[in-house]
């Protein structure tokens, strides 16, 4: 099974600059030793192709990006020899001998054969719009990639344009700009040293800009003047975002910076906030939390009853978090209410953001650990604040190496990019914290993992990246990131500049229509121990149907799923869901809805009261005799099944999806043997009248595949991202991805 990531938050602060500290050199594959000397007569062979290409009007984009890299990497080699780390040399010089050599010889051959010409549309990035899930500029599609988020990052702003980066993230926090609490106390000159400088900078060079506003640089002084305001806080946040004091600070320092910014051109975004968590437990939240209760329950006896506790009244409710974790029913209560307060804080930061600037996007950097059981408690509701941003903004992590027979792990990944995708449909994905490499390993991670962890995030929706972290620095969080590994740099540049090209067909894929769904129960995820492990079983069958997987929440099934929409729906093995969601469930069942249950489903409501399952049974979901006229399929748990019962019930459900769920004409991938493959994701859509696709292989093995559609008439192009033939007949290596038209 995929490992589920930590709070990576509250461990890695990093949106901070970390203290200094050692990081050991490497021992990294080393093929050849060139000199630097040799590398330099590569670099001038590879400048006098390019100018040749230039002349010709063809596209050199994908040439200079590995010029560009050359050129850095090769300083960098020579200053990591002078620093003790001869092996991340060593390696930096054999792998530009490498990618010079493949460089050169794609320029070659493309200057024999200009049909090899694979132009990437570099539109003026200017007047930046969103439309059908995709960002426009200028009207033509764009998708955005680059690098964050420190020095290192402005410093190389103009050699972006040719790595095939477009989009870079700086921040700034109140901190910088507020500096007492007179009317006189404020500083400008970081606003126009780092961030108008560097705005300004990335215009002339093609480069656009997402800032950071970071209120979690909350000032010193204001904590000391108000310490009422650090009876809060978790994570970055440290202090009480509802009281009047801390919003007065933060409306001075936006009415001072967003004025100076928000007609400049390279500006994309605005980031509201870094992986924000909170924790309001002062007087006045628990003033409005007994109200609330009061509002809800009406006399305390029927709180006392739902809870089972005894108070004498509603002021005699306290909370606490061993509480909040040992009781059902109040713990749910605490978390619907608390939810509010961080989604009502970002709606105020964006009020006061509007009444300057009406146009610039918003987002929010939150973490991908929505399916954390533990993580409920802090404050977050990404179903509600979704409708208040523009962009589906997060900071999420890929893994490798992966575990339980994948290659990777990135299943959250996935997942958190398909629940936001289910959320708004119309909004891209804008991942700016990309986190794909582990900070400061020193393992090797191969050029086909970045290119195929970028290339899935797109896939899955995502609009815009900035990669964890551009920096050339031995600091913890810092050491052996993507500026020390060539190979891995110019893999994320690589699939960058693809991105870019294949925009429409990769924005075709990720808004492929689907009939299968996967519900999210807030109930389970708010009480359910384990539902990490239960939600993940549940995916791992989903991602491998050839669908693409979207998610039905609470609300939505309270407001009543269409079955002709909702064509099949699993039900991962939760424990819990309130009385009144189990009767939607149970009428949308009625009114024709099709129901994959997965073990035992639904044992309790939202008191933690045992449910009696006859109603369930009768319509044949507690019955695990396979389909019936109502629950399609009664799946045992899978969660500690090993992989051969994974994959034999991964077969199983594939027959339900094609019958119920899968739109005709489907995509067809097989095995050598024409069973279906757990572990091979593959999608199709359609766009302007072709049928496009593409196939990813995720386990740690190679498999062998045939490719058709269900009638095995088939026309296959070439691979739009290497242009290489696609066979019907394929092997695929771990981590190996195709696309085609067909």
């Amino acid at each position: 099974m995929v490992a589920v990531f930590p709070l990576v938050a509250i461990i890695l602060f990093s949106s901070m600059r970390p203290a200094r500290a050692e990081v050991p050199d490497v021992s990294w594959p080393v093929k050849t030793h060139p000199t630097e000397t040799a590398l330099n007569g590569e670099i001038k062979t590879l400048e006098a192709l390019i100018r040749k290409i230039d002349a010709r009007k063809l596209d050199s984009s994908y040439a200079r990006s590995a010029l560009v890299l050359a050129r850095d990497f090769i300083v960098y080699a020579r200053d990591d020899e002078k620093n003790g780390r001869p092996g991340r040399a060593a390696y930096a010089r054999s792998y530009l001998d490498e990618s010079l050599g493949a460089a050169i010889s794609d320029a070659r051959a493309l200057l024999a054969n200009p049909r090899l010409n694979r132009p990437v549309p570099r539109p003026a990035l200017r007047n930046i719009s969103i439309r059908d899930g995709a960002f426009l500029a200028g009207g033509e599609q764009v998708m955005f990639g680059g690098v964050g988020h420190f020095s290192q990052v402005r410093a190389d702003i103009p050699k972006f344009p040719d790595y095939g980066f477009n989009l870079i993230q700086i921040e700034i926090g109140p901190s910088s700009v507020v500096t007492g609490p007179g009317s006189n106390d404020i500083r400008t000159d970081s606003i126009d040293n780092n961030v108008i400088k560097t705005l300004d900078r990335a215009a002339q060079n093609g480069v656009m800009v997402n800032l950071l506003l970071s209120p979690h640089y909350f000032p010193d002084w204001a904590l000391k003047m108000y310490p009422e305001l650090k009876k809060c806080g978790k994570g970055f946040i440290q202090y009480c975002v509802s009281d009047p004091d801390a919003r007065r600070v933060l409306r001075r320092y936006l009415q001072v910076l967003i004025p100076k910014v928000k007609d400049k051109p390279a500006l994309q975004s605005y980031t509201l906030a870094n992986e924000p968590l909170f924790m309001e437990q002062n007087d006045e939240t628990l003033r409005r939390f007994r109200l609330a209760l009061s509002e809800k329950y009406g006399d305390v006896s029927a709180l006392n009853r739902a809870w089972r506790k005894k108070y004498a009244s509603f002021e005699s409710v306290k909370i606490s978090e061993d509480f909040l974790n040992l009781n059902s029913a109040a713990r749910l209560d605490w978390v619907t209410f608390h939810n509010k307060i961080g989604t009502e804080f970002f709606y105020w930061m964006k009020s006061v953001i509007r009444t300057m600037d009406k146009r610039t996007p918003v987002h929010i950097k939150f973490m991908d650990n929505m399916f954390d059981h533990f993580e409920a408690m802090w404050g977050i509701d990404r179903e509600s604040l979704e409708k208040i941003t523009e962009i589906s903004g997060n900071d999420s992590s890929i893994g490798y190496p992966g575990s339980g027979g994948y290659a990777l792990n990135h299943r959250q990944n996935a997942a958190f990019f398909d629940f936001l995708k289910s959320m708004q449909p119309g909004k891209p994905v804008q991942n700016s914290e990309n986190h794909i490499i582990r900070d400061d390993a020193p393992d090797f991670y191969p050029a086909s993992y970045i290119r195929a962890a970028l290339m899935l995030q797109y896939l899955h929706g995502m609009g815009a990246s900035t990669i964890w972290v551009w920096e050339r620095s031995d600091g913890f969080q810092l050491g052996n990131n993507i500026l020390s590994r060539p190979n891995c740099a110019g893999a994320a540049a690589r699939a960058t500049l693809d991105a870019r090209r294949l925009a429409p067909f990769i924005t075709a894929l990720s808004n492929a229509p689907s009939g299968m769904y996967i519900y999210y129960s807030q109930t389970s995820r708010t009480l359910q121990r384990d539902f990490s492990e239960k939600w993940d079983s549940a995916y791992e069958q989903a991602l491998y149907q050839g669908e693409a997987v979207r998610f039905l929440t609470d609300k939505m099934l309270e407001s009543g799923p269409d079955p002709k929409r909702v064509k099949l729906l699993l039900v991962p093995e939760y424990a819990y869901t309130s009385d009144a969601l189990y009767g939607k469930l149970i009428e949308f069942i009625r009114r024709g809805g099709k129901v994959v249950a997965i073990g035992d489903v639904f044992r309790f409501n939202e008191k933690a009261l045992k449910r009696k399952a006859s109603e369930w049974d009768a319509l044949g979901c507690g019955e695990s005799r396979g389909e019936t006229d109502n629950c399609v399929y009664k799946m045992k748990s899978l969660s500690s099944e090993k992989m051969p019962a994974r994959e034999e019930a991964a077969r199983n459900l594939h027959s339900m999806v094609l019958k119920y769920a899968a739109p005709a004409p489907g995509l067809k991938v097989t095995d050598a043997s024409g069973r279906h493959v757990l572990g091979v994701e593959y999608r199709y859509a359609t766009i302007k009248g072709k049928r496009v696709a593409y196939v990813f292989n995720a386990l740690d093995k190679d498999v062998a595949l045939k490719i058709g559609d269900h009638r095995d008439a088939w026309k296959i192009t070439a691979d739009m991202i290497d242009g290489k033939p696609v066979p019907a007949k394929l092997k695929l290596q771990p981590l190996g991805l195709v696309m085609f038209t067909y």
